[in-house]
């Protein structure tokens, strides 16, 4: 038997923030093509590969959407495009996704979906993280001597089981532990804010301006708050976190990864 009539090549981005951005558009993508496979709209013989960083290959259940899929992941670091290896590639420009943004007035995430027809969320479905502490984690969110005081004036403020890191700081690995251990996040706009949201945990997401508002926000997410200018101050974010706090879970609104 032949090759798959469909080879469908996906570049994921090497970026973390890019990469978290691009999930739900590919989420979209293959959900949609599934369906279609399904409606007799294509045809049945299909093959999906990912190529990306071994970083990621913890997210690959998240990857494959639907039970009929078996994507193969590319490790390898090999970008090449060979057309005899595939007949469609789909990478993400996100230099062309926000200047499509800036003039729609869409969201980031779905302007990396006009190229290819795909119509996503702001944020991917991941499987479910529970906390594993009742804590709040601040991230500085300035390197600027005043602002850094305004964390550490809110971290006082809050008290109990609150910590602050200071942003620079963070790694992959460190940043993605505080997103772990803890059940609400305060910092400014971030792949780490962006994931905090997507795991439905407690977010309280700082941006410099509106435009950057528009272009990254995670409105419509349970338990969220965001807090838009410059300079911010311990009190600004205090509000934000106390409205949060008296909000209630509406678990119609809860997507789960099954």
């Amino acid at each position: 038997m032949g090759r798959p009539v469909d080879r469908v090549c996906i570049q994921m981005p090497d970026d973390p923030r890019e990469f978290f951005l691009a999930m739900p558009v590919v989420q979209d993508y293959i959900f949609q093509y599934v369906q279609e496979v399904a409606r007799g709209f294509r045809e049945r013989d299909y093959q999906f590969t990912f190529r990306m960083k071994d970083c990621y290959e913890k997210y690959e259940a998240a990857l494959k959407v639907a039970k009929e899929l078996t994507p193969e992941f590319d490790y390898t670091g090999w970008t090449r495009i060979r057309r005899d290896e595939f007949n469609c590639f789909i990478d993400f420009d996100f230099a062309a996704a926000e200047k499509i943004a800036r003039c729609t007035g869409k969201h980031i995430v779905e302007a990396l979906g006009v190229p290819i027809g795909s119509s996503p969320r702001k944020w991917p479905i991941l499987p479910p993280k529970e906390p594993e502490e009742d804590r709040i984690d601040v991230l500085a969110w300035d390197n600027q001597d005043m602002a850094c005081d305004q964390s550490a004036k809110l971290v006082e403020i809050l008290g109990g089981n609150t910590r602050l890191h200071e942003t620079w700081w963070l790694t992959w690995d460190s940043g993605m532990d505080v997103i772990n251990n803890s059940s609400a996040v305060i910092g400014p706009s971030s792949v780490f804010t962006h994931l905090a949201a997507s795991y439905h945990r407690k977010v309280v997401e700082i941006f410099p301006d509106m435009d950057s508002y528009k272009l990254y926000n995670n409105d419509g997410i349970v338990f969220y708050q965001a807090v838009i200018g410059s300079p911010i101050t311990a009190e600004n974010v205090l509000e934000a976190w106390r409205s949060l706090s008296s909000q209630t879970l509406d678990l119609e609104n809860v997507d789960v990864l099954l």
